[in-house]
């Protein structure tokens, strides 16, 4: 298995190989499903280097880079490196990937009501609105559903909740020319697999449990709100100070403000 890292506008700084053909040794290389409610493959791996080329492990996979890569079934996949453990003495550079689809983590929507029945692509769509997803797989091109929300929140957490009210399942999909990144995909599918209703006892059928704890939660954007300014013509309907329709951009890219504030 090949794995290409890549800075965040997608400039390749490495590969790394299972088979010790590539310029990286790479072992360890565990994909997993995610099993909870959220559209996510979780990656982890272990990258071996020498001496001299700690420094460059260090910058090639850091932490918000990406890891792209296509499975055995040849799904194109495009990760987000969340977490890293550097071991200096062992030689070993372990990484904890997500699936890029989490970046919608970043994106923010509103309070929604619609005014008529609507089909799950017509959802997810107006969701996750200029942010490079387009859908993909679409196994549920008929149903319609008036649907409502009432607060704010993530992109992510808004398709998710639309998903359900399907019984849909959602996953994220890629498609690369070469090592260009040129469609991003969300595919929407039937559910496969159910509740079993099997219960266990600790200590008795099971003598371990392990938890995971990760950054899905973390908030990585904020949206600026400020006093409600004081009105010149009486009016008692204004809307707090804001810093919607400015755009910036820091120069190492890290931090942006978009048109939405």
């Amino acid at each position: 298995m090949e794995y290409y890292f890549a800075d965040r506008k997608s400039n390749i700084l490495g590969v790394g190989s299972t088979d010790g053909k590539g310029e990286w040794r790479i072992d360890n290389d565990i994909e997993t499903q995610s099993v909870d409610n959220r559209p996510a493959v979780e990656l982890s791996l272990d990258i071996h280097f020498t001496t001299d080329q700690e420094q460059a492990v260090n910058e090639m996979a850091k932490a918000t880079n990406f890891i792209m890569y296509q499975d055995e079934e040849g799904n194109a996949h495009q990760m987000v490196i969340e977490s890293v453990d550097h071991d200096s003495l062992g030689h070993i550079h372990s990484i904890v990937a997500s699936d890029a689809g989490n970046d919608l983590i970043n994106e923010t929507v509103g309070a929604f009501k619609a005014d008529k029945p609507y089909t799950i692509a017509d959802y997810i769509t107006r969701f996750t609105n200029d942010s490079g997803w387009e859908i993909g797989i679409n196994e549920f091109p008929d149903n319609v559903r008036t649907l409502e929300w009432t607060s704010e929140e993530s992109s992510l957490a808004r398709i998710i909740a639309v998903a359900k009210d399907f019984d849909a399942v959602l996953s994220f999909g890629f498609e690369f020319v070469g090592t260009n990144l040129v469609k991003r995909v969300i595919n929407i599918r039937h559910e496969t697999a159910g509740d079993s209703l099997i219960s266990f006892e600790m200590n008795k059928d099971i003598n371990n449990i392990v938890t995971h704890l990760d950054t899905y939660d973390m908030e990585t954007s904020i949206k600026a709100y400020g006093a409600v300014p004081e009105s010149t013509n009486g009016s008692t309907n204004q809307d707090p100070i804001n810093l919607i329709g400015y755009k910036w951009t820091d120069p190492t890219g890290q931090f942006v403000l978009d048109q939405y504030g």
